[in-house]
């Protein structure tokens, strides 16, 4: 046999480079089949060419992928199954459960091989309050049906505050045992706190008549009570009109209405059932009518085909109910969303923009103005409920702020004249100057006199049959001030960028909000002045206990970073006099509930829609008070037990009607037994 010979490698020049072959190619590389340089994010070739670069998944790379979810969904459904093993009733389904969970998860911890890399501390499944995402949204249907949640929010504060009491009381073999790992992971997520019903499905019968109306006696009953309680925080339908409408519609049987219409009329049904079902404690007997209403409403705005057609008035009405519908049964995301698309239903019609056309009646132009500040108002709402940012800019938004006129006086003969009456003292300020600018308005004194002058004119402003009595529509031009400034907070504090100034930039930024606050409160009518609580008249004080809700909710908002700031560490003396601050407007925001939980307040007297929001703010800063004092040994003061008590009772109360209230009580009580059984 032949001996082989060598055969010599080719030189290379001094001056030139060998190049390797790469194992990997990239996308555009492969399909143009040509050499790729391999270099990661962006190969050589894509980078001269310009042109995007991507490289795939191997195989093995996608099926580990998947067997890390499966594996991952597998752990946090026995953790599931651990959480709720106290919550079982009888000592033998307890027992089965639990011999079922300890024979079946340690081998498929041990078999699946990436339960330590998968809940690894720092890993992108663990939530934090910060504004980077911490939650794989895609991972199963309750992570999606939360997304993503702000810093901001209060179930957020609730997470980060669990997580942060529990830190302490782990035991120290919890890295090496992957089964209590794996429960610990999954209740330091935000999908673990989120009392709301978002991930539960919304029932849609789609099989419903949607022809199919009541009876006038309850028709009339339902449009009342949404008139009463709901229209005056949220005026997107104009009453005079809708109530000449509904007549005609119950007294002429020829008479057929678009389906828009009727939509918006089984929305009002819908919430006014889901407020009947809570005052009067109707949903016990499972006979749930505010869904069914809700059920002819949706198959109406789905077979409208209302993507295919260019929106008007009624689309955005009927998206409007929607959102608010949602908002008041716990649907908070499902609800921020149609909210997003309600909005923008609003702004391809330009309702956002103030309008000069001289074709459109001045009743008209002004009911404009309150469909869109009602859905502002909204859209703030649930952004302070969810943590993200609002869904348009400020600098785009030049509608004027709705007029004090009442909604009867809009429709009179002498309407258009009022309302051109007030429209020429107000614009001169735009809601840009009135509450967002001020930095403006402070360093221009003129200004400043201007909006004094228009103010008092305003007040002292009559019209051709006499004084402006105080109604909803002074009441609604308030809460819509109080709303720029709360956004303002939200922005300034609270977003993503903003977030990041230093403590003592954004201390500032707060005692300046916080003195714009007071300077709108002392501004308000007599009538609803809710701080001094003196020789003040029932008829408005719905009204009184709506704007203070707002006003002590805009506070906590901006003082609760500074309250959790001391908790933490040694701060400044500024820093713990606005967290004294924040725990003030607690003690003020509970003070607002009767002592002993009464329904007939709950559900007539305060924003309802919103109760559980507000509560749980004022908990939340009660339970980082006790968390400080117990750091510092302190002795709980009776002030703060008797308000934490309250709180109990309250939440307590409410839970026996309303499930998110029900799931916030459990995670409540949950706390407080395990770190605060004193109390």
């Amino acid at each position: 046999m032949e001996n082989k010979v060598p055969i010599p490698r080719i030189s290379v020049a001094p001056g030139q480079q060998q190049i390797s072959r790469t194992h990997k190619a990239c996308q555009p590389c492969g399909e143009k089949k040509r050499k790729c340089s391999g270099d990661q994010p962006i190969c050589r070739q894509c980078g001269e060419a310009g042109i995007y670069c991507i490289y795939r998944e191997s195989k093995r790379q996608q099926r580990d992928r998947e067997v890390n979810g499966l594996a991952n969904q597998l752990q946090i459904s026995h953790a599931l199954l651990r959480q709720i093993l106290p919550e079982l009733g009888p000592d033998s389904a307890r027992q089965t459960m639990t011999d079922l969970v300890n024979r079946h998860l340690p081998p498929l911890v041990q078999q699946s091989g990436f339960a330590d890399k998968e809940v690894s501390p720092g890993d992108n499944m663990r939530s934090t309050v910060s504004d980077p995402k911490g939650e794989d949204s895609n991972r199963n249907l309750i992570y999606q049906a939360n997304g993503f949640v702000g810093g901001h929010s209060e179930i957020a504060w609730l997470c980060k505050m669990r997580r942060e009491f529990e830190q302490n009381q782990r035991p120290a073999t919890a890295g090496h045992d992957p089964c209590l790992q794996y429960e610990q992971t999954f209740r330091d997520l935000i999908t673990a706190i989120d009392y709301p019903m978002d991930e539960s499905d919304l029932p849609i019968d789609m099989d419903v008549d949607i022809f199919g109306v009541p009876l006038q006696k309850i028709a009339d009953d339902l449009i009342n009570h949404y008139f009463d309680i709901v229209h005056p925080f949220f005026p997107i339908i104009d009453k005079p009109i809708f109530r000449e409408q509904l007549a005609s519609f119950y007294s002429k049987k020829d008479v057929r209405p678009g389906k828009r219409w009727l939509a918006s009329l089984n929305l009002i049904f819908a919430i006014a059932s889901r407020y009947r079902g809570l005052a009067y404690d109707d949903n016990r007997t499972g006979n749930r009518d505010d869904l069914k209403y809700f059920c002819k409403a949706w198959k109406l705005y789905a077979t409208d085909l209302a993507l295919a057609n260019h929106p008007d008035l009624q689309q955005v009405q009927v998206e409007g109910l929607i959102t608010f519908y949602l908002l008041s049964i716990g649907q908070i995301n499902s609800s921020w969303r149609i909210c997003g698309l309600s909005m923008r239903s609003a702004m391809t019609m330009g309702i956002h923009l103030q309008n000069e056309s001289p074709g459109i009646s001045p009743n008209s132009k002004e009911n404009r103005c309150r469909v869109w500040w009602s859905l502002y108002t909204l859209d703030i709402t649930l952004c302070l409920k969810t943590g993200r940012g609002p869904n348009l800019n400020t600098e785009f938004i030049t509608a004027p702020l709705p007029q004090p006129c009442g909604d009867e006086a809009v429709w009179k003969v002498s309407g258009p004249v009022l309302i051109r009456k007030c429209r020429g003292l107000s614009q001169l300020i735009g809601p840009l100057l009135l509450m967002i600018q001020h930095q403006q308005r402070d360093q221009n004194p003129e200004i400043s006199s201007i909006d004094v002058t228009i103010r008092d004119r305003l007040e002292r402003n009559e019209d051709v049959n006499g004084s402006l009595a105080l109604d909803t529509s002074r009441y609604f031009l308030s809460f819509v001030q109080l709303t720029l400034l709360m956004r303002q907070s939200i922005e300034s504090l609270h977003a993503p960028a903003g977030s990041k100034e230093p403590w003592n930039v954004r201390a500032a930024i707060t005692i300046s909000l916080i003195t714009k606050l007071d300077e709108w409160a002392s501004q308000l009518l007599p009538e609803l002045q809710f701080q001094d609580t003196k020789a003040q008249s029932d008829a408005y004080t719905r009204q009184r206990v709506g704007l203070a809700f707002r006003s002590y909710s805009t506070k906590l908002l901006l003082l609760r970073p500074f309250l959790h700031r001391a908790t933490r560490e040694s701060s400044s003396e500024l820093c713990e006099k606005l967290a004294d601050s924040c725990v003030e407007a607690a003690y003020q925001m509970l003070s607002l509930f009767p002592d002993c939980p009464d329904t007939s307040w709950l559900y007539e007297t305060s924003p309802w829609w919103c109760t559980l929001h507000y509560l749980m703010q004022s908990m939340i800063v009660f339970l980082l008070k006790l968390q400080h004092e117990k750091q510092k040994g302190l002795v709980t003061t009776n002030e703060l037990a008797n308000c934490l008590g309250k709180s109990v009772r309250w939440l307590r109360d409410m839970s026996t009607r309303d499930p998110p209230s029900e799931r916030a009580w459990k995670i409540c009580k949950e706390i407080i037994m395990n770190h605060f059984p004193c109390i």
